[in-house]
């Protein structure tokens, strides 16, 4: 059960934090850029260090779910 809590929250937190994360991004697009513009756009604001942190609370929240639910406790 600890398990699961866990993996809920640092899911839960992790989405929240990558999508206000994402919203100012998208809301503060570079008029210039080479390759993606929202990366492009993450980089001039300084946001993709957070952006990708925050995608990996997901992640871990993500495997921390499936390990408790296939494990046989």
């Amino acid at each position: 059960m600890k398990k699961v809590l866990i993996g809920g929250f640092l899911g839960l937190i992790g989405s929240i934090w990558a999508i206000v994360l994402m919203l100012h991004v998208q809301n503060n697009l570079v008029s210039s850029w080479y390759g993606s513009r929202f990366w492009a756009s993450a980089g001039e604001l300084g946001m993709t260090l957070p952006l990708i942190a925050a995608l990996a609370a997901v992640v871990l929240g993500m495997v921390i779910l499936g390990i408790s639910f296939f494990s046989k406790d």
